[in-house]
C-alpha cells in the first residue's frame, strides 16, 4: 500500500509545509516568506534552509514491513547523510548515502515484525529529502503520533545538527523527547542573530523556544551590531510568544575561544546576551560554555562542532538545566 500525500502529511512532524510535486512528496521547515528572506541573504543560507533537520515521521502501525524510496537535495556543504528508522524507540535500520545514489535516489526495505509498533523515521539534517514512495502492507493501520507540546528552535549549525552522523543523536531530538514536544527546527548553519527573522510570521505557536546564536557572531561581527541584533531578536520573540517559556543558550566552548577577535573576548558574547534578556519574564538564560567537555575527542571537527559523544553531553546538560527551571529550582 503506497501512502497518499494526506497520509504522509498526517504522520509528519517538524514541517510547516508538506506538498506533492513531480511525483514526489516534499517537506519544508520554513515558510515561503522565511525562505525568501534567506534567499535574499545568502546562497549558503538558502541551501541550508532546504535541509530537513528536525523533520520526522511518527506513527503506530501493524504493518510487517516498510518500504521507502527517497531522493536527496543539497542542504549544506555535506552530501553524506543517514535517514534512520526506529521501532519502539530503538534503531531498526537506516538508508545511508552513497555517491552513486545522488542521481538515482536511495531506497530501503525494512521488516517490522508482527503486532502494533511505534515507528519513527528521522530525516537527515545536512540534506533535503523528497519521498518518491512510502509503502506499508495493504490494509495496514496508520495512527499518527504527536507529542503534547511544541518546541521551536532557533540557532546555527550546532542546532541544525552539524556534525552528528545519525540525526537521532542531535541535541534537538533529545530535548524534544525530554519535553514531550514536537521539534520545529529553524536553525541554519553559519547563522547569526538577525532581528529580521523575528519579524516574519511564524505558524507554530510553541510551548517552548530555544535560541542559540553567538559563536558565529563572535567570529564575524563586532559588539555594537551584535547588541542591536541580539536584543532586537530576543525581545521580539519574547513579545510575540507570551505563552512560551523561552530559553536563551549561550555558546558552547570552542577550541579558539581565547583568540583575539574584533568583537572582543569570547566571554563578552554571553555578557551581551544577558543584557539583551534583562527584564523579560518569560526568558531564561542557560550557560552553554560547559555543556561539552573541553576535549577535542568530543568534537567532530576537533574544535567547534560536537560529535555524537559531544551531542550526548550537550543534550544531557541542557535537559538537566531546563528541568531545573521547569521545576522552579
Amino acid at each position: 500500500m503506497k501512502l497518499t500525500l494526506e497520509q504522509i502529511e498526517s504522520i509528519t512532524l517538524g514541517a510547516v509545509r508538506v506538498w506533492e510535486q513531480a511525483d514526489s512528496v516534499w517537506f519544508s521547515r520554513f515558510t515561503p516568506e522565511q525562505m525568501d528572506m534567506y534567499r535574499i541573504k545568502s546562497e549558503h543560507y538558502i541551501r541550508r534552509a532546504h535541509a530537513t533537520a528536525g523533520i520526522q515521521f511518527a506513527f503506530r502501525t501493524n504493518s510487517t514491513r516498510l518500504s521507502l524510496r527517497i531522493r536527496p537535495t543539497l542542504g549544506s556543504s555535506w552530501e553524506q547523510f543517514v535517514m534512520e528508522i526506529h521501532k519502539d524507540g530503538k534503531p531498526l535500520g537506516e538508508i545511508e548515502s552513497k555517491p552513486e545514489g545522488w542521481l538515482l535516489g536511495f531506497s530501503g526495505e525494512f521488516a517490522l515484525g508482527e503486532g502494533e509498533k511505534l515507528i519513527t523515521v528521522y530525516f537527515p539534517w545536512p540534506v533535503g529529502i523528497r519521498v518518491e514512495e512510502f509503502s506499508l502492507d495493504d490494509g495496514a493501520t496508520i495512527i499518527p503520533v504527536r507529542p503534547s507540546k511544541k518546541l521551536l528552535m532557533y540557532g546555527d549549525s550546532i542546532t541544525q545538527g552539524y556534525i552528528a552522523q545519525h540525526p537521532s543523536m542531535r541535541y534537538g531530538v533529545k530535548l524534544a523527547e525530554f519535553l514531550d514536544a514536537e521539534e520545529n527546527n529553524r536553525a541554519i548553519g553559519g547563522e547569526l542573530f538577525h532581528a529580521s527573522l523575528a519579524d516574519l510570521e511564524e505558524p507554530v505557536k510553541p510551548d517552548y523556544i530555544t535560541i542559540a546564536y553567538g559563536t558565529n557572531d563572535w567570529h564575524s561581527t563586532t559588539q555594537a551590531p551584535f547588541r542591536e541584533e541580539s536584543q532586537g531578536f530576543i525581545r521580539k520573540i519574547s513579545q510575540k510568544n507570551p505563552q512560551a517559556q523561552i530559553f536563551v543558550l549561550t555558546p558552547v566552548w570552542r577550541k579558539d575561544w581565547q583568540a583575539e577577535m574584533p568583537f572582543g573576548p569570547f566571554e563578552d558574547v554571553e555578557k551581551c546576551i544577558r543584557e539583551a534578556c534583562q527584564g523579560l519574564s518569560n526568558v531564561q538564560i542557560i550557560r552553554g560554555f560547559d555543556f561539552v567537555p573541553k576535549d577535542e575527542s568530543y568534537f567532530a571537527d576537533l574544535r567547534l562542532h560536537p560529535n555524537e559523544k559531544g551531542f550526548a553531553c550537550y543534550a544531557e546538560s541542557l535537559c538537566k538545566e531546563i528541568g531545573k527551571v521547569l521545576r522552579g529550582e
